[in-house]
């Protein structure tokens, strides 16, 4: 600072020297005045900091002093907390003893408490008592406590729950409630209580859901013979009906609700199904057909043979006339007239038997091509997007499995059918060879005079 000021003063010296109006007695001056304020003013500094200083160390010694009744309040603390530890494990040794079995037993409450309650949520009589939750988990959280004691009462009430519950899975019982019908709406009606079975409510059944605690209508109801039951034991008027019930309290309905209908089956084919379904409906006719055609046309036949009557509506009256036509030319003539009179025949007994064949045929190709077609989707799907989820693969192995059971089911009556047409074919053929050869010989043995009269009448008659 002092250099400061001299350097100061030597330029204001210098400044006064041009002007010839500065004199060294007042830059004395100035400097000497310039040096007491700056020592007056570094004296006020060092008071304050001696003042400051003073306030810093009584504050520490504050501190020391608040420190050291903490310490001493730590210390008093930790002796107390061991005294009190050590009391503790006293009182835990003399509860455990004192309490003996009665541990073990709170043990089986509560465990019985749990099991309870899980199966309370589950049951269908939830709906009539929805209390007794609230008094479980009351009861589970007092059990769970090391402060607290069960009463007696809490017990009997226990068992009386759990016997209720077991008194309620005999009765079958009716009241009213609050269910969502078909639409999702809610509706005031009465249903009846089967036991800890099944809710039902006129022809329908019913399902409860836990979560929700809500009672619904199921999406499908069980079919067949299940609904008979349901529409007796409703409206039975004895004491007894015949009833199908869900020992697994709604599992079993929801397992049946989640099967598909034949019409879904059908539609898990796609089009090679619909295709072997026609098929086999085409073929259905025509062995009907067939059938009905084969059984007349040997019922003609046979009468044909019992009447002197000539008939062109059946085989044997269109062989008898040709017959007739040549009857006056030599035996080898009318061997070939008759001959080919049976060949004319045979394709007309044989009509659309080829075609029953070829579904038999191809209605289990087609199958086989519906397996592979499936087999393809499934596979691309595993492509794209793994095994994790299995419903992906679902789709293609429901159409590669129901093509091959379409074409086998399609397939075998088909094929049946086929074989008893042809052996209705065969016996009708042979019936009419037997009457042919029996008119060969008749025109070649002069004793036969007309068909019909020969004293052996097995010649012609089956």
């Amino acid at each position: 600072m002092r250099f400061i000021v001299l350097c100061a003063g030597v330029i204001f010296l210098n400044d006064m020297s041009a002007t010839e109006t500065f004199s060294l007695d007042t830059l004395l001056e100035g400097i000497r005045s310039e040096y007491q304020s700056e020592k007056i003013e570094d004296s006020r500094r060092i008071e304050n900091f001696a003042l400051a200083k003073s306030d810093q160390e009584a504050a520490l010694n504050d501190i020391k002093v608040i420190l050291s009744e903490q310490e001493d309040k730590a210390q008093r603390l930790e002796q107390t907390f061991n005294k009190n530890d050590k009391a503790l494990i006293n009182l835990e040794s003399a509860l455990t003893t004192r309490m003996g079995t009665l541990k073990e037993l709170l043990g089986t409450v509560q465990q019985t408490i749990s099991a309870t309650q899980g199966q309370f949520e589950r049951s269908i009589t939830q709906v009539e008592f929805p209390d007794r939750i609230k008094m479980l988990e009351d009861l589970g959280m007092k059990v769970a406590s090391t402060t607290q004691l069960i009463s007696v009462d809490e017990l009997e009430n226990l068992w009386f729950e759990l016997q209720r519950e077991m008194t309620e899975s005999s009765k079958v019982k009716m009241l009213s409630a609050t269910i969502l019908n078909e639409r999702g709406m809610e509706e005031k009606t009465l249903i009846e209580r089967v036991g800890l079975f099944n809710l039902i409510s006129e022809d329908r059944y019913l399902t409860f859901n836990p979560l929700s605690e809500k009672i619904s209508v199921l999406e499908r109801q069980p079919v067949g013979k299940h609904l008979g039951y349901l529409e007796k034991f409703y409206g039975r008027t004895n004491g007894y009906a015949q009833f199908s019930i869900d020992p697994t309290r709604g599992q079993v309905l929801e397992l049946l609700n989640r099967m598909p209908y034949i019409s879904d089956r059908i539609g898990q084919g796609g089009l090679i199904g619909y295709i072997i379904i026609f098929l086999g409906l085409v073929g259905v006719l025509l062995g009907i057909n067939r059938f009905v055609s084969l059984a007349r046309m040997k019922r003609d036949i046979l009468l044909q043979i019992a009447s002197p009557r000539l008939i062109e509506t059946n085989p044997m009256g269109r062989i008898l006339i040709a017959y007739e036509d040549c009857r006056d030319a030599d035996a080898e003539t009318v061997e070939l007239k008759l001959t080919e009179a049976l060949l004319h025949e045979i394709p007309f007994i044989k009509k659309r038997l080829i075609f029953l064949k070829t579904i038999a045929v191809v209605a289990p190709l087609l199958g086989l091509l519906g397996t592979v077609t499936g087999m393809i989707i499934t596979f691309q799907s595993i492509t794209l997007f793994g095994t994790g989820d299995p419903k992906l693969m679902a789709g293609g192995i429901s159409q590669a499995l129901v093509t091959t059971a379409l074409g086998l089911i399609t397939a075998i009556p088909i094929l049946l059918a086929h074989t008893m047409l042809a052996t209705r074919v065969s016996a009708i053929s042979h019936l009419l060879e037997q009457a042919v050869t029996s008119l060969i010989a008749s025109h070649a043995i002069p004793k036969i005079n007309h068909l019909g009269t020969s004293t052996d009448e097995s010649i012609i008659k089956p």
